[in-house]
């Protein structure tokens, strides 16, 4: 029996994954009150909270993460 993986796959995304969500969702940015308390590289090793140069995960005041891509300072 010889199938179409991509055709299998696109019916599979069709019956399970494509309901009717809005396509556009807004990013939560975080309150002007919460301060970064830690910061990580994609590694999850502490660096610099003004790393130039690469992506880093801040920890926020208010509990939330917060990724980042530093370009330059």
């Amino acid at each position: 029996m010889d199938i179409d993986a991509s055709l299998v796959a696109w019916e599979f995304f069709e019956s399970t994954c494509n309901t009717n969500l809005p396509l556009s969702i807004e990013p939560a940015l975080p309150s002007a009150q919460s301060t970064v308390q830690g910061t990580w590289d994609m590694l999850g090793r502490p660096c610099p909270a003004n790393a130039a140069g690469q992506f880093v995960i801040e920890r926020l005041s208010n509990g939330q993460m917060r990724k980042v891509f530093r370009a330059v300072e």
